[in-house]
């Protein structure tokens, strides 16, 4: 982050966080061959296996949006039919995720604000600030500034309650990200310094990397 804010890349560094993203990549790879095995070993349709197809959902939606979005409709059918409302939530959420990926915008945000509803009845307060994220990623890519703004404000505000500081890193990224696209560059660079001194105290290497 350091050399990038500065605008001054150090072979060295650059050599070191790709280093570190490659062998996280690698780590990722072999998690994600993990879930499908116990998927397969697991078809008792439960809570156990909605949480393990929304953990594929995640690995999936960008590389594979399409079969990421088949098992989301998995997990939302065995989550009404045993009444996981958060595993509903989750679900939802991410068909509204695949709905986003395609610029389907308005369909997207359909989704994701009936994942919100569902789980404020539970009191999911890390589905809530999830939602609250995509909610505004889904504004950024409306090109609404201060919508996108206004809810990922409000994811920060959940993952505080519940100290996810990697989650908080990811939403200072976003927000980074979001300044960049409007040419606000100085709020870019605080957002982003923000996002890499809560992933130095965290120990993130891989978001570091990604920095």
């Amino acid at each position: 982050m350091r050399y990038i804010l500065s605008l001054q890349p150090l072979p060295g560094l650059l050599f070191f966080g790709f280093f570190i993203a490659t062998q996280l990549t690698l780590a990722q790879n072999r998690e994600l061959d993990s879930l499908y095995t116990v998927l397969e070993n697991h078809p008792k349709e439960d809570s156990i296996r909605v949480r393990v197809l929304l953990k594929i959902c995640w690995h999936e939606y960008t590389a594979h949006p399409e079969k990421g979005k088949t098992y989301a409709e998995e997990a939302l059918q065995i989550s009404k039919q045993i009444n996981f409302l958060s595993g509903e939530g989750g679900a939802t959420r991410q068909i509204g995720i695949y709905y986003m990926s395609k610029g389907n915008y308005d369909l997207a945000i359909k989704f994701v604000y009936s994942a919100l509803q569902i789980f404020e009845k539970v009191t999911d307060v890390k589905g809530i600030g999830n939602s609250y994220n995509t909610i505004g990623s889904i504004y950024r890519g409306m090109r609404n500034i201060e919508k996108s703004k206004e809810f990922y404000n409000k994811a920060i505000e959940m993952y505080q309650r519940i100290n996810d500081q990697k989650s908080i890193a990811n939403i200072y990224n976003s927000l980074g990200v979001l300044s960049i696209n409007f040419k606000k560059w100085k709020e870019a660079r605080s957002y982003f310094q923000k996002s890499l001194e809560v992933r130095e105290r965290i120990k993130d290497k891989f978001g570091i990397s990604q920095c």
